[in-house]
């Protein structure tokens, strides 16, 4: 807390206002950040909530009618919602500026004032008035409250139209009152109790107060302006009128809290509850124990004695006819508050149940130790930490999920005119003492109650007051409150702990519990051993994208005796041993566990993944010839000049929004190669390069500052500088040193003016004549002019100036990019826009005269005259004038232009540009005239005719980048793939090369061929890609091969009919059935040697009709045009098609997009909603799938008839929601399903009729929330199947005697989301594959005797998805022994991985 200010202070420091004065009560205090109050629901940019803008409250009212009552309580309910509001006390402004003990002038409220009454009343307004704007406008303020007496109806209209001018609305409330007792009563409780006063009898302070108002404002008139917003309370709130001329949603609710609203003084105190028979029990509603009961009488004892004590303290201060007001009591509909209460009850006290006071639901956590918490719930914890109060375990409340459920309660406490007491659950307590102190949401889940104290609070006028009541003769183990170190939500009441220092419960007098030492602002470290493991992970190695986890076991050879199992089956018939589950289960003896080491190698062979589509989301480093580009949250890696030819080779994990911008820096005092990128997560990452042999980067640091998305960041060799620009409107300086413990620091942040978004930024030293290295900063966005900032280097912190602005280009600016003219040594800036053009400025020494651009008669500058200017910028740093002049205009783009980038090549100018038209165009000036020309022009396939935008004939290239050579371009379209070109010096062309393919949106599914030949996968970029291993001269690399499908929705599900046909479901009611075309089949069996029976009466390729869905033949018949002769030999029309996939390599991005399609062959109706999941029978002759539903009439399961295609009769009913997941048993037996409902069905396939399957067994609590995935185990004896669910636990069924158990229980972190196992068993084990919704990714192997399951790697974070995993898919073995085993993993990151794992089998 801060130390109450002084009025000297005060006076001096107007910024500053009233400080709590006793420690307690933090309404006046100023927060020292934005942080999200106790019952904030959302936040904004502008911080302002409910859609009102700023509004002043004006309080109206003779002293001691409760204005200053009213101003705290309703402040305190605004701040507890997390509207920013300030209380602006007059009184305060004029204590601090008239001199302690001098008196008012006796005038100073009077109408006809002297002149000096005058003067001093307008000082002391215009001070609080210019503190309010400073609060509205400049602090983000939303409402002020402004406390004054307000007597007259024409100074409540100036001021009215005063704020009006500021576009701040205004509302007035009065406290208007003629109850004699309610006035004297305000002046006994507050007023007398100033210095005024020391030494009068009550009675007399009383009269004389009365007198001294009377004389003192002798003009007030009450509130009857019907032009004006006011609310009266009449009587402390027996009455209110409102005049609302202009409310707003957060007026009324001001409205709705002064209707719950009374300022008669009472007292509320808090007490614990009694200890009960079963203290570590949430759902147990139980009595309370002997102790308990003990604490119940002795808890009624103590209070009831202090109010006697209390009243007596009045009488005695001479308040004879004092009376205690009713105590009432609440406490929750538990029997242990309830039961506390007992004895109150009995003396006639009158006791209220209030369900909303339930303690908090400390969720999985309940009868749980920390230890127990901290092991199997590890990243709960870390969160928690970071966040006490908004965090929430699972199936928990949090204690923000508290505060909002007890605002009912709230309204009631303010309507209480009784005094109250009481009795909660201390996570209760702490909230609603939180909201009566107004503590900060951070300090809540710290605050202390402990059992031998009763908490009162004393409401006062400018703030309440706590003290505490001790409780005599308790039992030192029902005392303690919750202890410091313990992170799970709240011990269940009645824990007994004990009390650890360092925090305090309330003190004697004034005192609340002290929390600000706790609050957790740095995330402690939490160790994370888990010695209660039997496989414990014991190292793990990342180098490349290979995890090698050497594991320890128990040793075999001392025949170390497993402890009994006593199984019993629980409610949802899931078998659990006494021991717990492998996972859990500890030796009896550390020195019965010997190690051995095996090693579990994981390798990454294939990503697949798109780039983002933005300008600034891709570099490509000159050093080291890497290319990383940002790939939705993560940031790719790529080497397109790698002899191996293979795609992206990693993935950086750490964004957790998509990555905007990529920029590689070499540190100069380092050398150290740095890898930056910015997302929309506001922050920017710092990754440094392992070695230059590895390119492998590690996070090192992360810069935080931006209150925006980070649209461009801007480095220059030989600067330890960076500059970022943001979607906040400004551009930020930093300082970068990877070998300080602080990576970066921020030096400086320029607030863009006029406000634009810098969506461009380029950095570059100027020539000197000394060795300082001036900068010139260039900066564009999102206006047409382009701002220049010079720093002249004279000291270590570049203080970047803005200089020069440059008009021209009548649009958004996109790009920039300087580069060194290497004749001349001036600087050349390239500038490209949305008006299609690109304007180079030439940067040079000394003062250049303007110049003519073209003759009037030019015919070459016709149509783009108006856009030219012939003015010369000049600026001067470090005494040396500089020039900026307009060099060339460069045009000829049909659409926007997203990037320019200079050559590398320095003794070559050439410039790239990648542009919306589908262009990729190198520009060079001609040698003797000196004008631009585009020299070559790469792409253009927006020429040909496309069905839409996802064929890539639309939307254009986004980046484009030079090689480290210069030999090589590269470019980014607008379905995330990259193309490439090289140039043949032969030939003296640019020749189009292999780049990489990938989705753009969450992958959800994928579908191995049922040998493995190649790998299917379909997203909701809405479009189906095969993926196969290309093989040739020794090497080995996973291309896309085919784009089979691309669709007008959302894909969701594919499944594979064979090696020439599959099926894929979508946000539509259909599903669609599509053949291979024997183009297809000649490139897989050429290149990828997969050769498929017979591919004679497979189909030509496909195309898309216009403003069609569907897939059509190309060798399809259509209707011959009228003109059309028998006698002319037309060439077929998919010979063209065909004889684009004659190739010895990969098709290209325009080869997928135009000529891979798959025809389609059927649909599939009968859904009344998106589909959501199909599967195929190992035999391929039934279709099993489901939608999205949410009743029993379309939660059901459809078969088809894949002979002749038609739909089964009747369809399958079990589930009321939608199915998850549909899977077919080994031997196609048995159909098992999942889905949102929570349970998981059994159908059994008819032996009479194959197509006919019928309901074996079911298990509506097959898990305790939704089912997201299951799979069957490739056993041939008893059926054996696994489901996920949401309630992070994989479980593991058997087959007996008609219906399955469930055998073992696998918990996880996280909800699980895919699972799969191995299409073999090996070595009497099975192996499943277990995907959860952080990304992680582990492989368990389950006895096929026991189906025991145990843990045997988890794959390292650094190289598993950063987002959910949708679905495995184990290869299909070619062999049953086969050393290595490959898992393909699709993520909502949009990324497909197919991992190697070898010496799993050791």
């Amino acid at each position: 807390m801060d130390t109450l200010l002084t009025a000297d202070i005060v006076a001096s420091s107007p910024r500053f206002r009233r400080k709590s004065s006793t420690f307690v009560d933090a309404i006046h205090d100023l927060p020292e950040k934005a942080e999200l109050a106790p019952a904030q629901l959302y936040s904004t940019e502008s911080g302002r909530l409910f859609h009102s803008g700023r509004i002043v409250i004006m309080t109206v009212g003779l002293p001691a009618r409760g204005k200053t009552h009213i101003s705290v309580a309703l402040a305190r309910y605004l701040r507890w919602l997390g509207v920013k509001t300030r209380i602006f006390h007059l009184g305060d402004y004029r204590r601090a500026t008239i001199p302690y003990g001098q008196d008012i002038p006796d005038d100073y409220f009077f109408v006809n004032a002297s002149a000096a009454s005058v003067l001093l009343r307008q000082k002391i307004v215009k001070r609080c008035r210019e503190d309010i704007y400073q609060f509205l406008n400049h602090e983000n303020g939303q409402i002020a409250i402004y406390d004054a007496v307000n007597p007259l109806a024409s100074g409540r209209r100036s001021l009215a139209k005063e704020f009006a001018k500021h576009d701040i609305e205004t509302l007035f409330i009065e406290s208007w009152c003629d109850d004699e007792r309610i006035i004297e009563e305000n002046v006994r409780n507050v007023k007398i109790s100033s210095p005024d006063y020391i030494g009068w009898t009550p009675d007399d302070a009383v009269k004389h107060y009365l007198t001294r108002i009377a004389a003192r404002i002798p003009q007030f008139q009450t509130m009857e302006e019907k032009d004006l917003n006011y609310i009266k309370m009449i009587n402390a709130g027996e009455q209110l009128i409102v005049n609302n001329c202009s409310f707003g949603y957060l007026s009324n609710r001001i409205v709705f809290y002064l209707l719950n609203l009374h300022i008669k003084s009472r007292h509320t105190y808090f007490a614990r509850a009694g200890v009960s028979v079963d203290a570590d029990s949430y759902k147990a509603d139980v009595s309370l124990s002997e102790k308990g009961e003990d604490y119940a009488r002795k808890m009624t004892e103590c209070l009831l004695r202090h109010r006697e004590s209390e009243k007596q303290a009045m009488i005695e201060h001479g308040e004879r006819n004092h009376e205690l007001k009713p105590l009432t009591v609440w406490t929750s509909t538990r029997r242990r508050t309830v039961e506390t209460a007992k004895y109150l009850h009995e003396k006639g006290y009158k006791v209220r149940q209030r369900s909303q006071m339930s303690q908090l639901n400390p969720g999985v956590c309940e009868k749980m130790s920390e230890r127990r918490i901290r092991i199997e719930y590890p990243d709960e914890v870390t969160k928690h930490e970071l966040d006490p109060y908004h965090h929430r375990y699972p199936r928990a409340e949090s204690y923000h999920d508290l505060a909002v459920r007890l605002e009912p309660i709230i309204l009631e406490l303010e309507r209480e005119q009784n005094d109250l007491l009481i009795i909660a659950h201390e996570s209760v307590l702490r909230v609603l003492y939180g909201y009566l102190m107004a503590c900060n949401a951070a300090d809540i889940p710290f605050l202390q109650f402990p059992r031998n104290e009763i908490i009162e609070i004393i409401p006062e006028s400018y703030q309440n007051e706590a003290r505490r009541i001790h409780i005599p003769d308790l039992p030192p183990d029902i005392i303690p409150a919750s202890p410091e170190d313990i992170k799970i939500p709240v011990p269940p009441s009645g824990m007994t702990t004990p009390l650890l220092g360092g925090l305090g419960s309330p003190v004697d007098g004034s005192g609340t519990p002290q929390s600000g030492h706790r609050t957790p602002r740095e995330p402690e470290r939490i160790s994370q051993q888990h010695v209660e493991d039997v496989t414990r992970i014991r190292y793990c190695l990342l180098r490349g994208a290979r995890t090698v986890l050497r594991l320890q076991a128990p040793n075999r050879q001392n025949n170390i005796s497993k402890p009994p199992l006593l199984a019993k089956r629980d409610q949802y018939g899931c078998v659990r041993s006494s021991g717990g589950s492998p996972r859990q289960r500890a030796p009896a003896n550390k020195s019965d566990l010997n190690t051995y080491t095996f090693m579990v190698s994981i390798k990454t062979n294939y990503i697949s993944v798109g780039g983002n589509r933005h300008p600034s989301a891709a570099d490509w480093d000159v050093e080291s010839g890497v290319l990383a580009f940002g790939a939705d949250n993560n940031v790719a890696l790529w080497e397109p000049q790698g002899a191996s030819g293979s795609g992206a080779y990693a993935l950086l994990v750490g964004h957790t929004d998509r990555v905007s911008v990529v920029r590689f820096y070499t540190c100069p005092s380092t050398k150290a190669k740095l890898l930056l990128t910015g997302s929309v997560d506001q922050t920017i990452r710092i990754w440094q390069m392992e070695s230059p042999d590895s390119h492998q980067f590690n996070h090192i640091y992360t810069l935080e500052g931006h209150e925006g998305s980070v649209n461009a960041i801007a480095v220059t060799d030989g600067s330890d500088i960076i500059v970022s620009g943001g979607a906040d409107g400004t551009v930020r300086v930093w300082r970068i040193n990877p070998q300080a413990p602080k990576k970066g620091d921020l030096l400086k942040t320029i607030i863009l003016k006029p406000r634009f978004f810098p969506l461009t930024l380029s950095m570059k030293h100027l020539q000197t004549n000394d060795d300082a290295k001036a900068m010139v900063l260039a900066v564009a966005g999102t206006m047409n002019k382009i701002q220049i900032y010079v720093a002249d280097g004279s000291t270590s912190d570049p203080d970047l100036k803005l200089c020069a602005v440059l008009p021209g280009h009548e649009a958004w600016i996109r790009s920039l990019s300087f580069t060194t003219d290497s004749q001349k040594g001036d600087l050349l800036l390239a500038s490209a826009s949305q008006d299609k053009y690109i304007r180079l400025w030439r940067i040079q020494q000394g003062i250049t005269n303007s110049v003519k651009i073209g003759d009037e008669d030019d015919s070459m500058f016709i149509g783009v005259e108006s856009t030219l200017s012939n003015k010369a910028h000049q600026f001067e740093t470090r005494g040396l004038k500089y020039s900026i002049t307009f060099e060339a205009l460069l045009f000829g783009n049909e659409d926007w232009i997203y990037t320019t980038s200079w050559s590398p090549n320095l003794n070559r100018k050439q410039l790239l540009s990648s542009s919306a038209d589908n262009s990729l165009t190198i520009w060079e000036p001609d040698p003797v005239s000196g004008v631009w020309n585009p020299v070559e022009r790469m792409g253009d396939i927006s020429a040909l005719k496309g069905s839409t935008t996802a064929t890539g004939s639309t939307g254009g290239f986004w980046i484009g980048l030079w090689s480290p050579d210069g030999k090589q371009v590269v470019s980014l379209g607008r379905t995330g793939s990259w193309r490439s070109w090289k140039y043949d010096i032969e030939q003296d062309i640019w020749v189009q090369t292999l780049g990489i393919t990938g989705h753009v949106r969450s992958v959800n599914g994928i579908n191995w061929e049922a040998t493995g030949g190649y790998l299917l996968s379909t997203s909701s970029d809405q479009t189906t890609r095969l993926h196969a291993k290309w093989s040739r001269d020794g090497l080995a690399s996973w291309h896309e091969f085919s784009r089979p499908q691309i669709h007008g929705y959302d894909l969701n599900c594919v499944e594979t009919l064979g090696p020439a046909r599959f099926i894929s479901g979508a946000d539509e009611k259909l599903l669609r059935v599509f053949n291979e075309p024997r183009s297809i089949a000649d490139l897989l069996e050429k290149l990828a040697g997969f050769r498929q029976s017979s591919n004679e009466t497979l189909p030509e390729t496909a195309q898309i009709p216009v403003l069609g869905l569907s897939n059509k033949a190309m060798d399809d018949e259509g209707p011959q045009q009228e003109d059309q002769t028998d006698d002319i030999e037309a060439a077929p029309p998919s010979a063209s098609h065909s004889s684009q996939l004659e190739l010895n390599h990969p098709p290209y991005e325009d080869q997928l997009a135009r000529y891979t399609l798959w025809p389609e062959h059927e649909k599939l109706y009968g859904h009344g909603y998106e589909i959501s999941t199909v599967a195929v029978s190992h035999d391929g002759r039934l279709i099993a799938t489901a939608c999205k539903a949410s009743s029993l009439e379309h939660a059901v399961i459809r078969l088809y008839d894949t002979s002749d295609w038609h739909e089964i009769k009747p369809s399958l009913a079990a589930h009321s929601l939608t199915i998850t997941s549909l899977s077919f048993s080994e031997d196609d037996r048995f159909l098992l399903s999942v889905g949102r409902d929570r349970q998981w069905v059994v159908f059994e396939r008819s032996a009479k009729d194959p197509s006919t399957f019928s309901m074996l067994a079911s298990n509506p609590k097959g898990h305790s929330r939704m089912i997201l995935d299951a799979a069957w185990a490739p056993l041939s004896g008893k059926p054996v199947f696994a489901t996920a669910g949401r309630d992070k636990s994989v479980k593991i069924w058997q087959m007996e005697e008609s219906n399955f158990f469930c055998k073992s229980t696998v918990s996880l972190k996280s909800p699980v989301t895919a699972i799969s196992f191995m299409t073999h068993e090996q070595n009497g084990y099975l192996y499943l594959a277990v995907g959860e919704d952080t990304g992680e990714l582990s492989i368990h192997k389950v006895a096929n005797d026991t189906l025991e399951v145990q843990e045997i790697a988890t794959i390292d974070r650094k190289i598993s998805p950063s987002k959910s995993i949708t679905e495995l898919s184990w290869r299909p073995c070619c062999s049953p022994r086969d050393p290595s085993f490959e898992l393909a993993v699709a993520s909502e990151d949009s990324a497909i991985r197919i991992y190697e794992i070898s010496n799993m089998l050791s």
